[in-house]
C-alpha cells in the first residue's frame, strides 16, 4: 500500500483505495482465504491499514463509518481495521480472480 494524499472518509473509500492498490495475485490469494481465517489477513495489513487510513490519528470519519455499519455502540482501531479488510475480503470475493479448485 502508498501513502495517500487524504485518508479516506468511509468503509467504501477504505475499500476502494486498497483494491485500487492489490495486484490480480494478491486479489486471487484474498479471495481464496477462508471468512474463517480473516484473522491471518488482519494480521498481514491491520497495522498498515491503521497507519495509512490514520485510524489511530483519530480519522473520525472513517471511525464513524465503520461504527455505522457494525451497529455497535463503539469501535476501537482494531476492530475498525478488521471491518475493513472483512469489507474487503467480501467486496473481492465478487471480482475476476483465480480460484483454487479442489
Amino acid at each position: 500500500m502508498s501513502k495517500h494524499n487524504k485518508p479516506p472518509k468511509t468503509v467504501d473509500e477504505a475499500v476502494d483505495l486498497l483494491i485500487e492498490e492489490l495486484s490480480f495475485g494478491d486479489r486471487s490469494i484474498i479471495a481464496n482465504i477462508k471468512e474463517a481465517d480473516l484473522g491471518i489477513l488482519n494480521f498481514a495489513i491491520g497495522i498498515r491499514v491503521k497507519d495509512e487510513f490514520e485510524l489511530e490519528k483519530g480519522n473520525n470519519l472513517l471511525l464513524q463509518s465503520c461504527l455505522s455499519q457494525l451497529g455497535k455502540p463503539s469501535i476501537d482501531t482494531d476492530l475498525a481495521s478488521a471491518f475493513i479488510i472483512k469489507r474487503l475480503w467480501e467486496r473481492v470475493q465478487h471480482t475476476p480472480v483465480l480460484k483454487i479448485v479442489k
